[in-house]
């Protein structure tokens, strides 16, 4: 029983180092690959932003899409399409839940 406990344990506080890891350089990609055009906060008000008309990432109805929806969404746009290859979906999983984190002003 102890040992069970023990086990359940450390594999919970791995998992929550992993998701922190993961979390973390979903902030990174974020910033580096989709800030430009989708702004810090996720609103989509940067210029290239504003002239491409992208989405604000915290709008209701976008934040209600599964990850899966997400990244097809990703996948099907042309500005995306080279992005979501060359980085893979594991990397856009982590971009993903640090978009999660925006929220909106309304």
């Amino acid at each position: 029983m102890r040992t069970s406990i023990f086990f359940l344990v450390v594999f919970g506080v791995a998992a929550i180092f992993a998701s922190s890891a993961q979390v973390t350089e979903g902030v990174k990609l974020y910033a580096d690959k989709c800030a430009s055009c989708h702004a810090t906060d996720g609103s989509g008000t940067t210029t290239r932003g504003k002239a491409m008309k992208v989405p604000d990432l915290r709008a209701p109805g976008i934040q209600k899409k599964t990850d899966d929806q997400l990244l097809d969404a990703i996948g099907r746009t042309n500005a995306h399409r080279g992005f979501r290859k060359s980085i893979g979906d594991d990397k856009l999983r982590m971009t993903i839940m640090h978009m999660r984190t925006l929220k909106s002003k309304g």
